[in-house]
C-alpha cells in the first residue's frame, strides 16, 4: 500500500508551469533514495517545462535549493497550488510512510531550517504535522489515521487514501467484535 501511495503521487502532473516547477525543485534533493518512479516523474516533468519553452536553470547544491524555494513558499504570497505541489514533491523524495497495524505515520526528513518552513506550509494550509529534530536532522511528522488521510487526499492520493480508509474500517469493526465476543465471555 505504501508503493502504491508512493506511485500514485508520483504520477500526478500539475497542469500549471509554476507547479511543475515547484514540484522540480522538491525533487531535486532526494538524499540518497534512488527510485524508478521518482526518477520517471523528474523526466517527465522536465520533458513537459522543454515542451512548454520553460528554460531551467538553477545554481547550488540541491539541498541548499529545496530549503531556499520552501522559504519562498512558507511565505502566504506564494499560491495554494504551488505549496501542495512542492510538499508532494518533498515527500517523495525525502519522505517515509508507515502504515503500521496499531497507527500511521508519516514523516519528511530534511534539514533542521527546510523543517521549519515546511512547518510553516503545513500550517499555512491547515495540514497538521508536527516539526521534531532528530540526530541534528528537521522532521515534519504527521501521526494518526485521519490527519494522514487528509493530509494524502490533499497531495492528490485520492484512490490510495480509499484503501487505507477501507483498512481503518474494518480494522475497527474487528476490533469492536472481539471486544463484544470478550465482553460476552467474561
Amino acid at each position: 500500500l505504501v508503493a502504491s501511495i508512493r506511485h500514485e503521487l508520483a504520477a500526478i502532473r500539475p497542469a500549471r508551469t509554476c507547479c511543475i516547477q515547484a514540484e522540480l525543485d522538491a525533487l531535486a534533493d532526494s538524499g540518497r533514495r534512488v527510485e524508478v518512479s521518482l526518477a520517471r516523474t523528474v523526466h517527465e516533468l522536465t520533458t513537459e517545462l522543454t515542451q512548454r519553452g520553460v528554460v531551467r536553470t538553477r545554481g547550488g547544491l540541491p539541498r541548499a535549493h529545496a530549503e531556499e524555494r520552501a522559504a519562498a513558499f512558507a511565505k502566504s504570497g506564494s499560491g495554494r497550488h504551488c505549496r501542495l505541489s512542492f510538499l508532494r514533491g518533498r515527500f517523495l523524495a525525502r519522505g517515509s510512510l508507515s502504515l503500521a497495524s496499531g497507527s500511521v505515520h508519516l514523516e519528511i526528513n530534511v534539514s533542521g531550517g527546510e523543517a521549519t518552513h515546511l512547518a510553516r506550509i503545513a500550517e499555512v494550509e491547515q495540514l497538521g504535522g508536527h516539526r521534531r529534530e532528530r540526530r541534528g536532522k528537521g522532521l515534519l511528522v504527521w501521526k494518526g489515521r485521519d490527519v494522514l488521510i487528509d493530509l494524502l487526499r490533499r497531495l492528490g492520493a485520492s484512490a490510495s487514501v480509499a484503501e487505507v480508509e477501507a483498512r481503518g474500517i474494518g480494522r475497527e469493526v474487528r476490533g469492536n467484535l472481539n471486544r463484544s465476543v470478550n465482553a460476552e465471555t467474561a
